[in-house]
């Protein structure tokens, strides 16, 4: 196996009916651009032991493969998902309450390519897959949290694997986000982040940023480590022979 937010929490000043506005505004504008587009989806998996391989899945608002609660058995393998991306959705894969190996893909300008709903019964491998660097506005692998969901929990999940994949990172770029915490344990080892260190690669990322609403300043001195490639929110994951590389 190979958004923009408003700063009202400053204490030396009361919440006035103007800022109750704006938040409210920047909330209906958020649902407003999700909805934007109407939201489509390449493949629905809801039956069993489905394997899907040597595909070039592209152009999905909402996701290029969806995994619902029914399907069970599912494989994923050997296809270029690339090209499916919209505000606050765009993934490569979303499994919603279910289970999938994905395995050696190439992900490319997606939001998120593997993405989990967090409910409990989510759980994915992902293992040696090529994940490249157009992850501009998000991550390439992601799972949601109780507070995406609103549902009181800090549930991101049953469990997840994550090993032997290749992510090429923009400077400073998380390439994992697990945001809550798993059920049972779950596992990060033997993967390769590749930071692009060179000036035309950060102009570049800094220009596309810009564009998108959301300009980023950057340390050109900065060190990255596995915290940089990988953000979790419980000690219940383990992470272990990953490797961050910086591309000269």
């Amino acid at each position: 196996d190979t958004a923009v937010s408003y700063n009202i929490t400053d204490k030396t000043q009361s919440v006035t009916p103007i800022d109750l506005a704006k938040l409210k505004k920047e909330k209906d504008d958020y649902q407003v651009k999700k909805d934007a587009l109407p939201r489509s989806t390449g493949i629905a998996i809801e039956g069993a032991n489905t394997e899907i391989y040597n595909c070039e899945i592209y152009g999905w608002t909402n996701a290029a493969i969806q995994v619902s609660p029914s399907a069970k058995n599912t494989i994923i393998h050997h296809n270029y998902i690339h090209h499916n991306q919209h505000f606050g959705l765009g993934y490569g894969v979303l499994l919603y309450k279910a289970t999938a190996l994905v395995k050696a893909n190439i992900f490319d300008y997606n939001n998120h390519s593997v993405t989990g709903s967090g409910h409990i019964g989510t759980a994915f491998e992902v293992v040696n897959n090529i994940f490249k660097e157009n992850h501009i506005r998000a991550w390439a692998v992601d799972m949601h949290g109780g507070g995406d969901r609103r549902d009181g929990t800090n549930i991101a999940g049953d469990s997840f694997i994550v090993r032997n994949n290749d992510f090429y990172l923009h400077y400073g770029r998380p390439a994992i986000n697990i945001r809550g915490v798993p059920q049972q344990e779950s596992k990060i080892f033997n993967n390769k982040f590749t930071y692009l260190t060179k000036d035309r690669n950060i102009d570049s990322y800094q220009q596309r940023r810009k564009a998108l609403g959301v300009a980023v300043k950057i340390d050109r001195n900065k060190k990255f480590d596995i915290s940089t490639a990988v953000r979790i929110k419980t000690e219940r994951s383990l992470e272990y022979n990953n490797e961050i590389v910086e591309s000269n």
